[in-house]
């Protein structure tokens, strides 16, 4: 009788897949500048912790790698850690893998729950890299599901956390800008499309200013743009505030200031802002003789209606000054109610010259300091401001005290005194001394 052995073989295997359900997320310690907790961005020192989420229900273990580089995940020695969520699941995986057996053998296996945070340090400030964390899920240990889940957080080789060492604002397309963090190799945007705001754009030539305090103030990068007001240069995204508005050159052409630079035959002419059409000048009260050059019109012979006090180009080299709505006064004259009348004028006399040694009336010794004296009047029916210079010999002698050359000369013909400092270097009988008054 034949006999037949029925031999069946019972196969345990498990197998490997990719899945990406489960995510790695970031909780750190650096809020400054109103970053977020969980951007994965933290300056070095301070506090930075990882963890699991969207654990499968049937997970008994995960195993981390901490600083995953891309490299083949088929070796324990790239795996940097596992935590089981108890000792009977450590004991069931262990049963089913060698990798797990072997990183628990070199005392790198635990027991906590599987979404627990993770500590990563961060070294202390001024150290910065990146890193990324990578997790491979075990599953079903013991029951006959087993299975091994890598998360390989495609097309990064894990999911990246970054340690930086400073900070600055980037512009983007002129308008808006992000903050990045320097973690040595690169920079990593931390807030993204900031707003310059109303009337600003974001300065090429303002940003990029590296910050290495972590709680430093990073310089603003918004200016003003053309057409809205400003102070200084440094507001302006031009960097032209010409007459409190930013401007796209400095002078500008059309905001009816007459600038150095804007006459005929300058660099940056312009009839626009120099000259009216009768050449009036009310703008900025300057009368320009080069106006009649630009061929916008002649100059004219009236006040055309003009307010009383405009100044007026009456030919090319002379301002006149309107008195009423038709007639300005010439030079030599001035409005007195609406009519030209002469201008009253001072007269200035200088009625002694007095040399001082010790004494008036004795001859001068020579190399002894003294001082000359000089005695004036105005004549004349206008107050004016009298400036007076003397010489010795041919030499000009200095004013006794800073402003002894000038004195208010009054119409009422009250003498007034200038005083200058006098010490004779040489000796003779004919030695002049000479002295002379200007109105100033």
């Amino acid at each position: 009788m034949n006999k037949f052995v029925l031999v069946v073989i019972i196969l345990s295997a498990f197998y490997v897949s990719t899945a990406s359900a489960l995510d790695i997320s970031f909780t750190d310690g650096y809020t400054q500048d109103s970053t977020s907790t969980s951007d994965g961005v933290v300056w070095g020192g301070y506090s930075l912790d990882s963890k699991a989420s969207s654990i499968n229900v049937n997970a008994d273990c995960l195993c981390w790698d901490w600083c995953d580089d891309g490299s083949d995940d088929d070796s324990p020695d790239n795996w940097d850690t596992c935590y089981c969520k108890s000792a009977q699941a450590l004991n069931a995986c262990k049963q089913e893998s060698a990798w797990v057996t072997d990183i628990d053998n070199r005392g790198d296996a635990g027991i906590q729950a599987l979404g627990s945070p993770n500590p990563v340090g961060t070294s202390v400030s001024g150290d910065a890299w990146t890193c990324s964390h990578d997790v491979r899920e075990y599953r079903d240990c013991g029951d006959g599901s087993y299975g091994v889940y890598n998360h390989n957080f495609a097309p990064m080789p894990g999911v990246p956390y970054y340690v930086i060492k400073s900070k600055n604002y980037d512009c983007e397309n002129g308008e808006n800008y992000d903050l990045e963090g320097d973690y040595t190799s690169g920079r990593v945007d931390m807030k993204t499309n900031l707003d310059c705001g109303a009337n600003l754009a974001c300065s090429e030539s303002a940003d990029d200013v590296s910050i290495t305090s972590a709680t430093g103030s990073i310089p603003n990068p918004c200016k003003t743009v053309n057409g809205y007001s400003c102070s200084v240069n440094a507001n302006c995204l031009s960097q032209n505030c010409v007459h409190g508005i930013c401007r796209a050159t400095n002078p500008y052409c059309g905001d009816n200031y007459c600038d150095a630079g804007e006459n005929i035959d300058d660099t940056n002419e312009c009839a626009q802002d120099c000259c009216d059409f009768d050449f009036t000048s009310d703008d900025d009260s300057i009368c320009h003789a080069e106006c009649s050059l630009f061929g916008l019109g002649t100059f004219t012979s009236g006040c055309d209606n003009l307010a009383s006090g405009s100044n007026i180009c009456v030919n090319t080299g002379t301002v006149g000054n309107c008195c009423n709505a038709k007639t300005y006064c010439e030079a030599g004259s001035q409005c007195d109610g609406g009519s030209c009348t002469a201008v009253a004028s001072a007269d200035l006399q200088i009625i002694d010259i007095i040399p001082i040694q010790v004494v008036t009336g004795v001859d001068m010794v020579k190399g002894k300091s003294g001082f000359v004296r000089v005695v004036a009047r105005n004549n004349g029916p206008q107050n004016a401001v009298g400036r007076v210079t003397v010489t010795f010999n041919g030499g000009a002698l200095t004013p006794f005290n800073p402003d002894d050359g000038l004195n208010n000369m009054p119409s009422t013909g009250e003498n007034r005194t200038f005083d200058f400092k006098f010490k004779p270097g040489v000796v003779g009988d004919d030695l002049a001394i000479n002295a002379s008054i200007s109105i100033y």
